[in-house]
């Protein structure tokens, strides 16, 4: 098997008077996915010596008993991807990112999808009017959504598949076995989504001996 992997991505980062707080990101990713199997069966050798470096010596291959098989599939991933954050003086958090990705496993007039997520943090903690609330270290109301997508395990679902058949015809004095379609095409096989929300509160009470996550 043979994988090649490139990710290239570039930052951006800026504090304005300390109260505001920008980060960026952007970046490009692509993966491709190579698997290649090839197997040998032989029997009956007459010496154990030579182990698997001499599969011919065994007599099940000259019985028509022997077998061989190889296999290959490949698949690619290509993907854009966007983040900025921004954060004012410690109390406002706001993160929003985009990713579109697209996969040669899916059919030609889906090949892309795309997956933003964002998410909404308020620290009440840091509040003036808590500063005189002492039991209370950290409270923090946060909000946020995303959408996240899966890919099929096998390559080439999206594409018209064959198989040796039950179905013979005559060619040049032999019979030979033909074809017949295992499964159809799908021009429109798309990712499959999921879309995710979720509310949730963050606290720690008592200088820090009492904490917890509601979601």
């Amino acid at each position: 098997s043979e994988a090649t992997y490139l990710e290239l991505t570039s930052k951006f980062m800026k504090n304005f008077n300390n109260v505001h707080r920008l980060d960026a990101l952007a970046g490009y990713s692509y993966s491709e996915d190579v698997y290649d199997d090839a197997s040998m069966w032989n029997g009956n050798f007459p010496t154990d010596y030579f182990s698997y470096y001499n599969m011919g010596l065994g007599s099940k291959l000259t019985d028509g008993q022997a077998s061989m098989s190889s296999s290959k599939n490949s698949s690619k991933l290509i993907g854009f991807f966007g983040r900025v954050s921004y954060g004012y003086a410690d109390r406002y958090n706001v993160l929003v990112s985009m990713r579109r990705e697209g996969s040669s496993k899916f059919g030609a007039n889906n090949k892309w999808g795309n997956f933003p997520s964002a998410s909404l943090g308020w620290t009440i903690s840091n509040e003036k009017f808590m500063k005189n609330i002492k039991w209370v270290d950290n409270l923090k109301l946060r909000a946020g959504f995303g959408v996240t997508g899966v890919i099929p395990s096998a390559s080439y679902k999206s594409l018209t598949l064959w198989e040796l058949g039950s179905t013979y015809y005559y060619d040049n004095g032999t019979w030979k076995q033909g074809l017949v379609v295992n499964s159809n095409p799908n021009p429109d096989l798309k990712w499959e989504k999921s879309t995710e929300f979720n509310i949730g509160l963050d606290w720690s009470l008592f200088s820090d001996r009492l904490s917890g996550t509601i979601d």
